[in-house]
């Protein structure tokens, strides 16, 4: 089941020591800021979490849709 979002959130940054990159597969749908736009239709987007913490890096990639606009 796929995650549903309707606006942005806090994207890229330290976090407890851990460095986060987001990378998004739909950037005008959800940038790599985390800025989040709506459009007519649902937008599938891949996002992509690079975590790097005390030298050691892993990939996490999560399947999200953004709901369209009302």
């Amino acid at each position: 089941m796929d995650t549903l979002i309707y606006s942005g959130f806090t994207a890229n940054g330290l976090t407890d020591g851990a460095t986060i990159i987001w990378t998004s597969s739909e950037p005008d749908a959800v940038s790599e800021t985390g800025a989040v736009t709506r459009s007519e239709e649902n937008v599938k987007v891949e996002l992509t979490a690079e975590i790097t913490y005390n030298g050691e890096t892993v990939t996490e990639t999560f399947e999200v849709t953004v709901r369209k606009s009302a």
